[in-house]
This record gives C-alpha cells, structure tokens and sequence, in this order.
C-alpha cells in the first residue's frame, strides 16, 4: 500500500493547503498521520487502523464530487477508487476481527512498513 505510486497524493494532510477542504471534509486522514498514529501505538484494534485508511480514499471521494474542476475529479476519484480497492485486497486475508493476532502481525511488520514507508515518502520528495 505504501508503496504505490497511485498513494502519492495521500501521503500528506491536505487540510492546510488544498482550497475548501476543511469546510468539506470533517475528519480528514493521510497516510503520514496513519503512520503516526501506528508509530505511537495509537491503534489499539484493527477496526481502528482499517477504518483510517479507509477514510483517506472515503475523504477523497467526498471532496472531489463536489469539485468543479471535472478533469481533475475524475482524475481523484479514479485514484482513490482503485487505491480503496486494492486497500481492502490486501486486508483481506488479516483477519483483523482477531485484535490479538493483529497486534501481533503489526508489531512484527512495524519496522519494515517504517522503512517502505520512508522509501515512498523520499521518492515522493524527489
């Protein structure tokens, strides 16, 4: 997930500098703040985790089906359709119903979504 390039534009908040934002989107959510809150042990179930995630591509399609600029919202909408998709391909097999397994897995795989993380991020950047 983190390192799709179809994610780049979900990296970062968008609240400070995309026009309207805050007026549309009542709880917004990117992939930095997802990874914040896994870096501080915030998430303490799977639902939790899921949910955030799900709600970056949800915001997108909030946003974007009210934009005027229709190129640009096809264009969004598209990326976050897919992006939820694949989201919930990868998740499938988590089971995450099971908290204790999840924080299992996710503290065994933290450090090397960390790293896959800062991959994107820096190619992002570039």
């Amino acid at each position: 997930l983190f390192l799709m390039k179809t994610n780049t534009d979900f990296s970062y908040p968008l609240s400070d500098y995309v026009r309207g934002y805050k007026n549309v989107i009542s709880h917004p959510m990117d992939l930095m703040t997802v990874k914040n809150k896994l870096t501080k042990g915030v998430y303490k179930t799977t639902r939790e985790w899921y949910n955030d995630v799900c709600l970056i591509y949800d915001n997108c399609l909030k946003y974007h089906s009210q934009s005027d600029d229709k190129y640009v919202a096809e264009l969004y909408i598209t990326l976050a359709k897919y992006n939820l998709s694949e989201f919930k391909k990868m998740t499938l097999g988590l089971g995450y119903e099971n908290d204790k397994e999840w924080n299992a897995l996710v503290k065994k795989s933290k450090d090397k979504l960390m790293n896959l993380l800062d991959f994107m991020l820096t190619e992002h950047e570039r």
